[in-house]
């Protein structure tokens, strides 16, 4: 309420004032349709006052068509004007749709972030990291060796000892060369009966049967 008394008026909906626009653009369109008409009939009856030499006549009917051409130009600048006003109300209208849902927008956003307590954001991802650290232990320990635990060092030990005695067996199974004095011959199968000889004739005959085997040798045989 004002100091004069008088209630101040609501403000008129954006949707009503357009309808009542457009309501005015069809009565200015119906008017400038009429007057068109006008104007035509103006100009049948000039050529017609002229065709009977009615000059007077003739000038009447064109300044009749000079007013109604002035008419219709007057509806058709009320028309743009008209055109304008409601283009802008529609655009303010579409504004004020865009604005209200994001005012809700808004409202729904502070909401939600009331609604979250940032003390338990940050006790929830507390207990995130835990239960992932309590993970990679149970996998650490589950990947863990199991059985008794095996000295390394002494391992190594015994494998050298080992190795030793494998070094020592080795030497131990390797036959003494014998000298060219104790050289004995080795014994023929039983089924082959071997003549008695002297060891002279022996290293003959070894010697003689090594060159045999040489000369084959060169002769591919």
């Amino acid at each position: 309420m004002n100091l004069f008394g008088k209630k101040k008026q609501a403000a008129p909906k954006l949707s009503e004032t357009i309808q009542k626009l457009r309501e005015a653009l069809d009565i200015l369109d119906k008017r400038e349709r009429h007057l068109l008409k006008q104007i035509d009939q103006c100009v049948n009856e000039a050529k017609a006052k002229s065709k009977a030499k009615d000059k007077r006549g003739a000038l009447f009917q064109l300044k009749r068509k000079k007013l109604y051409d002035k008419q219709v130009e007057q509806i058709q600048g009320k028309k743009q004007n008209i055109d304008m006003q409601i283009m802008a109300l529609e655009s303010a209208a579409s504004n004020k749709e865009i604005l209200d849902v994001m005012k809700i927008g808004k409202d729904a956003l502070k909401a939600a972030i009331q609604a979250t307590d940032v003390e338990k954001v940050e006790e929830v991802m507390e207990e995130m990291n835990e239960q992932i650290g309590m993970g990679e232990e149970i996998s650490e320990a589950m990947a863990a060796p199991i059985g008794p635990v095996m000295d390394e060092d002494e391992l190594a030990r015994e494998l050298e000892e080992m190795e030793a005695e494998m070094v020592d067996e080795e030497l131990l199974e390797v036959p003494a060369v014998p000298s060219r004095a104790k050289e004995e011959v080795v014994p023929r199968p039983a089924t082959v009966a071997e003549p008695k000889e002297s060891k002279e004739s022996k290293k003959a005959l070894s010697k003689e049967e090594q060159e045999l085997r040489e000369l084959e040798a060169l002769m591919g045989v």
